[in-house]
């Protein structure tokens, strides 16, 4: 019998069988969140104390598996910069940190603690201490100004702050109760008296274990800000039960397979020990989400402070990285740098993307520069703690418009028309989710929290999609976001992706600007593809045998710089729509 290395719908079934029976890694049960009964595993680690243990556990499953392919050694978990950090120190920072925090500012469970700062070391830490206690970390957007600023302080109420010195500057004048403390990492000169510095909140720090304190598996573990499409940003409280089954989702596909193989380890040896590349905010929950995933399964994370394909390119060279997950553009990128071929790549196994769409034509495009069919696409929430669905491999080859299937084993999704019923496969409705990873509520929001439930542990996600007869989802757009014109609705992603399969196209952004006859016109922004030339009636003469008429965009504006992104990379087309409607207008 040979080892099994290619994951077929038999084998994927058959994992998730194997896995999830009783005495299994991933045995299910059927646990009570709310009132209402899910799926959840049964084993899982009671909270993520107990998951920063598991990373530094030398018994675990996936420890063992390292250490028989590359021998035994406190491998790196952070890499920024000329920084390193191993698995076992920053457990140990994490537990002096918990130490310090309980000791000088009394935080206890439940005390919400902010993070305002961009992608440091320091992040990962402080998070870890602030859960390990119990206490809610409160991720705040580094790109937010002052009045942004204030209202997640004065929404979240923390007890405590920590932060960069440029979001330290930049909270200063709005902390409206000067009792809170603020702990700034990496302080420069010149900081306020009133603030402390991390660094000498560490000096002499000696503990190597967290404090006995234990958060139950329902208790909250973090705030996470929405990136906010509405007036104000809305808090999404996820608890430590949500996160970890976040993450033991995301394990099942690579960690299952190994288990199934678990008598053909040295066959199963990969060239190079895993390693990520974050390559978006810690304040996002794709980058938190990547940092926990990592210190669980033993995967070096090197981290960017912000995101440049040119650096990314270098860190995948130098660091030998397997796994590469941002938003959709940033893959596209560095598939297209001029320097792309300069660069050894050969080590990356993944080229994930998620939290945006990817069009379909790029997905061809980027397995023909690559090599191999390893790009990917994630779809999931905020409110679902980042897991939904996925697709990859041959399913993504053959699929390129598709983000999959829901992950199993604890995430069912289903698709919905205005009155609430299930639709039939192929047709468009509202995509909704249920699985223990729902949100808890929005903080302070009873009224939103009550408009995304369906009941039933539903919840909506404002999305418009479709399911195929095989399960496969397909995200058209947001509901918001539609563009109706004259009755007829039209999904920004369709006409997108037509966009997006002229040879001349970089990349595209299509929305809705008022029109007094019909309600709405489609409108396009496009980046011409570098050292390309374009016309916009060359565009309408393309578009005209891909789309129907009305879809057709009947204003076009061509650029050759990028389009503007927001805080997480992705195309900020609100603020696009927002400038192009001022310049309509006048």
């Amino acid at each position: 019998m040979n080892p099994i290395t290619v994951i077929t719908d038999e084998v994927r079934q058959r994992m998730i069988e194997e896995l999830t029976a009783p005495n299994a890694p991933y045995e299910l049960a059927t646990g009570t969140i709310g009132g209402v009964e899910y799926p959840v595993f049964k084993s899982c680690p009671q909270n993520l104390k107990a998951v920063y243990a598991q990373g530094t556990d030398k018994e675990a499953f996936i420890s063992q598996a390292i250490t028989r392919w590359y021998g035994e050694r406190d491998w790196d978990f952070m890499v920024y910069q000329d920084e390193r950090y191993t698995f076992s120190e920053t457990y140990r920072l994490a537990a002096r940190l918990a130490w310090r925090i309980q000791d000088a500012f009394e935080i206890q469970k439940g005390d919400r603690v902010a993070i305002a700062m961009r992608n440091y070391p320091e992040f990962c830490i402080a998070f870890m201490a602030i859960t390990a206690l119990g206490a809610v970390a409160v991720p705040m957007n580094a790109w937010w100004q002052g009045a942004e600023m204030q209202y997640g302080l004065q929404h979240s109420d923390p007890k405590l702050i920590f932060a960069d010195p440029q979001r330290a500057e930049r909270m200063a004048p709005y902390l409206a109760d000067p009792k809170i403390p603020v702990i700034v990492v990496r302080a420069v000169d010149g900081m306020p008296d009133s603030f402390i510095a991390y660094d000498d909140l560490m000096a002499d720090a000696t503990e190597t274990e967290f404090p006995e304190v234990e958060a139950d598996l329902d208790d909250d573990a973090y705030i996470m800000y929405t990136s906010g499409s509405t007036a104000h940003p809305k808090g999404v409280v996820s608890t430590h039960r949500a996160v970890i089954h976040t993450l033991m989702s995301w394990e099942l596909g690579g960690l299952g397979l190994l288990y199934l193989n678990r008598d053909y380890l040295d066959e199963m040896r990969p060239e190079y020990k895993s390693g990520s590349i974050l390559t978006v905010p810690l304040f996002h929950l794709t980058g938190l989400c990547q940092f926990l995933g990592s210190f669980r399964t033993k995967r070096k994370m090197a981290m960017m402070y912000k995101w440049d394909p040119e650096e990314a390119l270098r860190l995948i060279e130098k660091e030998r990285i397997t796994q590469f997950v941002g938003v959709p553009s940033m893959s596209w990128e560095i598939t297209n740098s001029p320097n792309f071929k300069k660069h050894d790549t050969s080590s990356l196994m993944v080229l994930g993307g998620g939290g945006a769409a990817r069009p379909s034509k790029h997905v061809k495009e980027m397995e023909k520069r690559v090599g191999s069919n390893i790009a990917s696409i994630g779809y999931g929430m905020t409110e679902t703690t980042a897991l939904g669905s996925g697709n990859g491999g041959d399913d993504y080859s053959a699929k390129p418009d598709s983000v999959g299937r829901a992950t199993p084993p604890v995430m069912k999704i289903k698709i919905i028309d205005t009155d609430g019923k299930t639709v039939e496969a192929g047709e468009l409705g509202e995509v909704c989710f249920k699985s223990p990873t729902n949100l808890r509520c929005y903080w302070k929001d009873p009224e939103a929290t009550a408009e995304i439930s369906l009941g039933d542990g539903w919840i909506r996600s404002g999305d418009v999609g479709m399911m195929d007869e095989d399960d496969f989802i397909y995200i058209k757009d947001r509901i918001k976001d539609l563009i109706i014109r004259g009755g007829e609705n039209i999904a920004c992603r369709d006409v997108e992706d037509a966009l997006h399969e002229h040879p001349n196209v970089f990349e595209a952004a299509v929305f809705g600007l008022p029109e007094e006859r019909l309600g709405e016109q489609v409108a396009a922004v496009v980046m011409i593809r570098k050292g390309c030339d374009l016309t916009e009636q060359e565009l309408l003469d393309f578009l005209e045998s891909r789309l129907a008429r009305f879809k057709i965009p009947s204003i076009i504006y061509l650029q050759r710089e990028p389009l503007p992104r927001g805080a997480t990379g992705k195309i900020f087309k609100k603020k696009i729509r927002e400038e192009k409607s001022k310049e309509l207008q006048g």
